[in-house]
């Protein structure tokens, strides 16, 4: 589905819910849910080609594929942290989300330690 499909579809399952929301807000936060994951999805085929680039870059530049792990992890990580913080806010539930998004932030620092030992044992070399 195309980018201006999907931005449609949101559109419409926002008027939608907006109309839903007045006789009963969780069913319409349920079609918010139902639509975002269809949205995600339907981009997780678009994915595998992303991938598949990376992997062969990675490859002829010569870098390990575990970076490309943790660049993946990271991503992944925002992504879904971003859509349920979207989801909470848009729900009034703003200090929940500002909750997650600082879990978000930490796991995000969590996964990417790896890289900065790596850029500090190449800085290590280069100095000593």
């Amino acid at each position: 589905m195309t980018v201006v499909a999907l931005a449609g579809l949101c559109l419409l399952v926002t008027v939608i819910a907006k109309i839903i929301e007045r006789d009963n807000r969780e069913i319409a936060a349920v079609v918010i849910l139902l639509c975002s994951g269809y949205v995600v999805l339907s981009v997780l085929g678009d994915v595998k080609e992303v991938l598949a680039l990376s992997g062969s870059l990675f490859d002829k530049a010569g870098i390990d594929e575990s970076y490309l792990k943790i660049i993946l992890k990271s991503l992944g990580i925002c992504f879904v942290t971003q859509l349920a913080v979207d989801i909470c806010r848009d729900n009034g539930e703003n200090a929940l989300g500002s909750q997650l998004e600082l879990a978000g932030k930490l796991a995000l620092l969590v996964v990417a330690m790896p890289l900065f030992s790596a850029v500090i044992a190449i800085i290590d070399a280069l100095l000593g």
